[in-house]
């Protein structure tokens, strides 16, 4: 039963790797290139200058236009397997950075030990894509639109193949349970 799954799970990545490459037309200028971006900018009160976080001198921006973001795509699509693989969502796993050990900024950052948390699978999709919201490279509509695709992908090709090693196929359409249910 695991090699069943598992080949479900490559169709449900493949399926999903079409759909983000079928992403060629931009949809809007890239996030960090906005007018938003560009002049997102505060005073430091205590070095007197002006500081912009996404200026193209301090901060390496993405040489493309605004598309549905990859990692949003996976990481959904990611999610999505793994709770149908397992029957839950539930992933309840952490990690702790202690304080200064930043492999960029070594001895000065986490200022403080930081835990990161994720109760769920989707919380963990959901953190990487709202990442890249963070970091410049999507606005809020490539990272949702990216979610959805990889949730779309993975319930469409796991209804299918279910339905497939179940016996009973059925074209262009998700099977009721079994596109919520791990395959026993």
């Amino acid at each position: 039963m695991v090699a069943r799954t598992l080949a479900i799970v490559r169709s449900c990545m493949y399926d999903t790797w079409a759909a983000y490459d079928a992403r060629a037309v931009p949809t809007q200028q890239g996030a960090a290139d906005s007018v938003v971006g560009r002049t997102w900018a505060r005073h430091d009160q205590n070095e007197g200058i002006t500081v912009n976080p996404l200026s193209a001198r301090t901060f390496p921006r993405p040489p493309f236009a605004e598309y549905i973001s990859g990692h949003s795509t996976f990481s959904a699509a990611g999610a999505t397997i793994l709770r149908l693989w397992t029957g839950s969502d539930r992933f309840g796993h952490s990690v702790t950075f202690p304080a200064g050990s930043s492999s960029i900024e070594p001895g000065v950052t986490p200022h403080d030990p930081l835990t990161l948390r994720w109760d769920t699978f989707s919380d963990t999709a959901d953190e990487a894509g709202i990442s890249r919201r963070y970091g410049g490279i999507h606005f809020k509509a490539g990272d949702l639109t990216g979610r959805a695709v990889g949730t779309l992908m993975v319930l469409q090709a796991w209804a299918k193949g279910a339905g497939a090693f179940n016996g009973h196929r059925q074209r262009g359409k998700l099977a009721h349970q079994e596109s919520l249910t791990p395959l026993s």
